[in-house]
């Protein structure tokens, strides 16, 4: 099958990085696989696994007009089975442009913790956490649940290479890192975007001068993104209050994986922290609201439920944030990384869902619809975003956030 694959950046993250994977897990199976999307750092990854690239237009709005038209364009010209947009913006693109103006099959998949309303309810999705599922398929004829794919083969204890510097300089992630023989690593990875990740990261800088009261401890945080002088800024502050260094913020690495080596323990959500369990390290996992929760024989099936991320009671705890490392680090379980690394290879492995997603493009490539339907559920659409808009504008307009 020709299968075009739409993400909505190619800046380092989760979703993106997903996206490409499984477009090279089903690429392996025989198709013919295209990524459509913005120039960014990702498209280096895209190239390196031999895959097509295909640069979207600059996104003006959602739906973007512009990406619309080329998408359609592109798949004229290229005759698609599937287009599969990862995230909502991507879709609506989508469907805008070849899913309703050609009729051409489309396929969603939205990696986020919640799935917009007015998303068409006619087109088949893909959500990443079971809660999720359960409310989507009340509403939704055709929503699948897929665990989050996992390379447990490139992410495995002992398979990380040396650390490489933008200038070609190879060196390890302690050095780098200005760390002492005697200081443990606490390691997250991620993009320092508001939406999700701040408020943890926030938390987990505050908490670094308390963990350090009783064992020495570096915080090291690996990324980039609109957020990162906040998040510097907190650094500076808690490098105050301490009379130390306590975290460092090392930016955005293509090829993080020495710093999973390197870590102690790891913080973090989503396929983020399954890569640290990849690794076989001891995890807390991140949510919001002040969620912080280890990974343990008794926290599995709730993670297993809700998705590797949670929703906390509103109250900062720093004290338990704190507590929780210390734990890990002065007291640790040694069965807890052999259970990391169990979960990832029981439910995330990458090539198990390659195999699975191309039997569902199978799936979804014969499913044609007729134009006075698509222009109904177009029409539709355009409603129910008509009236989302207008509940935003009203809401600026009293205040409200």
């Amino acid at each position: 099958m020709r299968i075009l694959v739409e993400t909505h950046t190619m800046e380092i993250g989760g979703s993106q990085f997903n996206a490409v994977e499984l477009a090279d897990g089903v690429a392996r199976l025989g198709h013919e696989v295209t990524v459509f999307g913005p120039d960014g750092p990702l498209v280096e990854e895209v190239r390196r696994r031999g895959l097509e690239w295909i640069q979207a237009p600059e996104r003006r709005g959602t739906p973007c007009p512009a990406t619309a038209m080329a998408l359609t364009r592109l798949t004229r010209r290229r005759k698609f089975d599937v287009i599969h947009p990862y995230e909502w913006n991507t879709l609506l693109d989508t469907m805008y442009g070849p899913g309703w103006l050609l009729g051409t099959p489309v396929l969603s998949t939205v990696l986020s913790v919640d799935v917009p309303f007015f998303l068409p309810t006619s087109v088949p999705m893909i959500v990443c956490m079971r809660q999720l599922w359960e409310q989507e398929r009340r509403r939704r004829p055709d929503v699948r649940f897929m665990e989050i794919p996992i390379d447990t083969e490139l992410n495995a204890p002992g398979t990380a290479p040396a650390l490489t510097l933008s200038d070609g300089r190879v060196t390890d992630v302690r050095s780098h890192v200005g760390a002492a023989d005697d200081e443990r690593l606490v390691v997250i990875i991620g993009r320092l975007a508001s939406r999700l990740k701040l408020e943890g990261l926030l938390d987990a800088v505050a908490a670094m001068p308390l963990v350090n009261e009783h064992v020495k401890a570096r915080l090291v945080i690996v990324g980039d993104g609109p957020e990162r002088p906040r998040v510097e800024e907190a650094v500076r502050r808690a490098t105050e209050s301490l009379g130390r260094a306590t975290t460092v913020v090392v930016g955005q690495f293509l090829d993080p994986r020495p710093f999973y080596q390197a870590a102690d323990l790891a913080l973090g959500m989503g396929s983020s922290i399954l890569r640290a369990m990849a690794f076989e390290k001891a995890v807390i996992v991140q949510g919001e609201a002040g969620f912080w929760e280890p990974l343990t024989p008794e926290t599995l099936p709730m993670f297993l439920s809700q998705g590797w991320y949670g929703i906390g009671s509103g109250k900062v705890d720093l004290p338990r944030l704190a507590e929780l490392i210390v734990s890990a680090l002065l007291s640790p379980d040694p069965e807890l990384p052999l259970l990391s690394r169990r979960t990832v290879e029981e439910y995330n492995s990458l090539g198990a869902i390659s195999e699975w997603l191309s039997s569902v493009y199978s799936e979804v490539a014969v499913q044609q619809h007729a134009w006075p339907e698509r222009l109904s559920s177009a029409s539709g659409n355009a409603w129910e975003l008509t009236k989302f808009r207008a509940s935003r504008a009203l809401s600026r307009l009293r205040g409200s956030p």
